[in-house]
């Protein structure tokens, strides 16, 4: 699971007095303020000093409003007695709509969830409508969270101020480390022996590439940040990718599982590594290596690689790639990305004489923008030739936007297809 962007939404209902403020993302983002929906001074006569609450009343809506999700099947987690900080800073901000009459979300609650963030508010004479609005309106923000804080205020019998704010993982005062494995490791690789097909050598768990996994994986924990690493590609230099997944402790073994399942059915893949880091507020960040050969504490020669005749021509051709780009627009060297997808896909079924469909065009890989290479030939030196004749393509290598390169290879007789996904994005 990765994080998303932040941007915020307010909706106004003409029905019930209500408005929410959805902002997903990373802690370290800017935020945008919450909109603010001013209503009319639903306590007439008020001079503006504190309400009296019917606390008794108040504490039975809020176990009915916690009642309600539960009915509807979305799994929350609430702490009914106000002891965690969702719910303090949940009556906190019902407290202050409810003396001064004015719908607002204050944002500063997200200041505490360092994952993807939702809150509603509302008032009406009742609770329930307010809970069927929001059911029907927001289904989709409130089911994909998993901690929430509820807070109710009942300033007359016919007044109800309602607030709940989500998150995806824990609210927390602090963000810290709290361990690096809890069992989720041994999970992981005990899927990968257990799944790897009888008839393919059993992938090694590397010592060298579960340090480098770990390193990684505290650094995304920490930064609250997930990315792919260049390194990677300089300490394998056979065929393989990095995957990373963060989400939450109850479902990161399962999503991990899923991602990896290629690389597990891959017969070149011989070594993995996982690093794992968990949070305090209950985010997991899971990364792991594959690699068809060992972890290289050093650049070594080509001759001492050992790759096979594939990966050799791969490397030949990017390394190519990289000396025209840098003589033409000294663009930084292609990240080679281990992960070809759509373009191992491709080259698979040109291989079989098969044609290129527009599922396989490398959008898949690369998104909007990208070029593709669909090249033949019966050595690297012959490709890289073979190459020039696709003048068009020649000229979009030397534009240093491309940032990764991402290659699928495959036999056919006593030639090669080679196809290639130039992507903006890394």
């Amino acid at each position: 699971m990765s994080f998303l962007k932040k941007s915020s939404l307010f909706v106004a209902f003409t029905t019930i007095k209500s408005s929410s403020c959805d902002v997903s993302g990373l802690r370290n983002i800017h935020q945008r303020s919450s909109t603010t929906n001013n209503i009319d001074n639903i306590m007439q006569g008020s001079t503006g000093g504190k309400i009296k609450r019917g606390l008794q009343n108040e504490v039975a809506t809020r176990n009915e409003v916690w009642q309600y999700w539960r009915d509807e099947d979305v799994q929350l987690k609430w702490s009914h007695y106000g002891m965690d900080v969702a719910q303090e800073m949940a009556e906190k901000i019902v407290e202050e709509m409810a003396d001064t009459g004015e719908l607002e979300i204050d944002p500063s609650y997200a200041d505490y969830c360092y994952g993807s963030w939702f809150a509603v508010a509302a008032v009406n004479s009742a609770i329930e409508p307010i809970l069927e609005d929001w059911s029907e309106s927001h289904s989709s923000s409130i089911t994909d969270s998993l901690y929430t804080g509820i807070g109710v205020v009942e300033p007359s019998e016919d007044v109800v101020y309602a607030v709940q704010i989500f998150c995806n993982y824990n609210f927390v005062e602090s963000l810290y480390l709290e361990d690096t494995d809890n069992g989720i490791r041994s999970e992981i690789l005990t899927f990968v022996q257990d799944s790897r097909p009888e008839d393919l050598n059993q992938i090694e768990n590397s010592i060298p590439f579960e340090m480098l996994a770990q390193e990684w994986a505290v650094d995304a924990a920490n930064g609250n940040n997930i990315a792919t690493h260049d390194v990677y590609s300089r300490k394998c230099y056979g065929s393989g990718g990095e995957v990373v997944v963060s989400g939450p402790n109850s479902e990161i073994v399962l999503d991990t599982h899923n991602a990896i399942e290629n690389y597990v059915y891959d017969g070149n893949i011989l070594y993995t590594g996982v690093g794992v880091a968990v949070r305090n507020d209950g985010a997991v960040f899971v990364i792991q290596l594959f690699c068809s050969l060992q972890y290289q504490h050093q650049a070594r020669s080509q001759n001492d690689q050992k790759l096979t005749k594939t990966e050799s021509i791969i490397n030949f051709v990017v390394n190519k790639e990289d000396k025209f780009r840098d003589k033409h627009s000294n663009a930084e060297p292609l990240i080679r990305k281990g992960d070809p997808r759509s373009a191992q896909v491709l080259a698979d079924i040109l291989a079989g004489g098969g044609t290129s469909t527009e599922d396989l065009n490398g959008s898949s890989d690369c998104g909007f923008h990208y070029f593709q290479f669909i090249v033949t030939g019966e050595s690297g030196p012959d490709i890289w030739q073979n190459m020039f004749e696709q003048n068009d393509k020649i000229e979009q290598l030397k534009n240093e936007k491309y940032r990764s390169v991402r290659s699928g290879i495959a036999k056919d007789g006593d030639s090669y297809v080679l196809v290639q996904n130039f992507c903006f994005w890394i």
